[in-house]
């Protein structure tokens, strides 16, 4: 599981999108196992909600709500708060709005 999440970082920080969507994709099947995994990359995955591909950004919330605890609880529903005044897409408002509730 360490190797597979070192091999996870890099496709997380690669420059390529689709790279970056499909670390995305498999850090968020790792934090399914063990949370752990993904607080090493929690600022990586942060960076990710700035990059202008709305499916990277989309699969970057929901992997941070994934990955929230009650040590970054604060942070990700900031991120949230955010990236949610950012947007005019009806459906995301109201789904991050359901996230950051809950």
């Amino acid at each position: 599981m360490d190797a597979a999440a070192n091999s996870v970082g890099r496709f997380v920080n690669s420059e390529n999108n689709n790279m970056r969507y499909l670390g995305l994709t498999l850090l968020s099947r790792l934090v399914q196992f063990n949370g752990t995994y993904a607080v090493q990359y929690q600022l990586q995955v942060i960076s990710c909600l700035n990059d202008p591909d709305e499916t990277i950004q989309r699969k970057t919330l929901s992997l941070l709500f994934n990955m929230t605890n009650p040590m970054n609880v604060a942070i990700v529903t900031e991120k949230m708060l955010e990236h949610m005044k950012k947007t005019n897409d009806v459906y995301l408002r109201s789904e991050l709005v359901s996230k950051i509730t809950t």
